[in-house]
């Protein structure tokens, strides 16, 4: 008897489609959507991934894993390769297909990488400490200046102990690192510094605290030199008994009884006391 079943022979997973634009522009915080459309038997499950080239080593991204990649908010981050792969197992080996990348390109308003800035920082007075952020703009930056009190300074201009440099290209197109550098830090330099950075679409601000611990570590040392000085009072007062004024006489006399005690030479003081101290008798 014949099976009225369809029989199916697997299939590796391929491609067919991820759409015709092969470059997809996007403004800053906008919202982004790609598709992917694959095959093979069994159903593939989809994967949107990114590469990022670095100094050190490539690192690879997952974005998403359904066949549309929807991004509410586009940032710099997103920008640069994104690739469709799509996968299924046969007898028991996994299989893929990846797709022809699609460059994703961010363009509008400066956006200081917040993720990249210390939100505090803590150093001892007199050391040197180097604020940093990354920032990312397409149009390319205008300005870019560090603010802190009634003070302001641009990249590559120095003031007294504070230096700001030059920006330099960070890893991920449209992207800069710009550094604040203060030597000889002293407790007035405790305060909040902002980076303002500026294009011809927009501009954008992040602060990062920076902490002198000048105050707590001259507390800290005064609290360590009384916890010093009272240890050594202590002992003094323990390996030492109270000297005696004028007139004193001394505790084995007045309490201890037996030889000890009347043998001590204050013990004739106790006696002499108490004859003083007798009334008169009437004859």
């Amino acid at each position: 008897m014949l099976s009225n079943r369809l029989i199916y022979s697997p299939a590796h997973p391929k491609v067919i489609s991820v759409g015709r634009e092969r470059v997809k522009t996007s403004t800053l915080f906008a919202p982004v959507t790609f598709e992917c459309l694959g095959e093979g038997n069994p159903p593939p499950t989809y994967q949107w991934i990114q590469t990022k080239t670095s100094q050190q080593s490539d690192s690879v991204i997952e974005r998403g894993r359904e066949a549309k990649l929807h991004i509410r908010n586009v940032t710099y981050e997103y920008q640069g390769e994104l690739k469709c792969k799509v996968t299924n197992v046969i007898k028991g080996e996994e299989q893929s297909d990846i797709s022809e990348h699609i460059m994703l390109q961010v363009y509008g308003a400066p956006q200081v990488l917040r993720h990249t800035a210390t939100p505090e920082i803590f150093v001892e007075s007199g050391q040197t400490v180097d604020l940093s952020m990354v920032v990312c703009a397409d149009p390319r930056l205008r300005s870019i200046a560090w603010e802190w009190g009634s003070l302001r300074l641009e990249a590559g201009n120095e003031m007294g102990k504070f230096k700001v440099d030059d920006v330099t290209q960070e890893e991920g197109e449209d992207c800069y690192l710009t550094t604040l550098h203060v030597k000889d830090t002293s407790a007035t330099d405790s305060k909040t510094y902002y980076l303002l950075v500026e294009n011809d679409k927009g501009r954008d601000t992040h602060a990062v605290q920076l902490y002198v611990n000048v105050l707590y570590y001259s507390s800290r040392k005064l609290d360590i030199e009384k916890t010093a000085h009272h240890h050594q009072l202590t002992n003094n007062q323990n390996s030492h008994p109270p000297s005696l004024g004028p007139g004193g006489i001394h505790a084995d006399a007045l309490y201890t009884t037996g030889p000890r005690g009347g043998n001590h030479p204050d013990a004739m003081k106790v006696r002499l006391a108490s004859m003083v101290l007798q009334p008169p008798t009437e004859v």
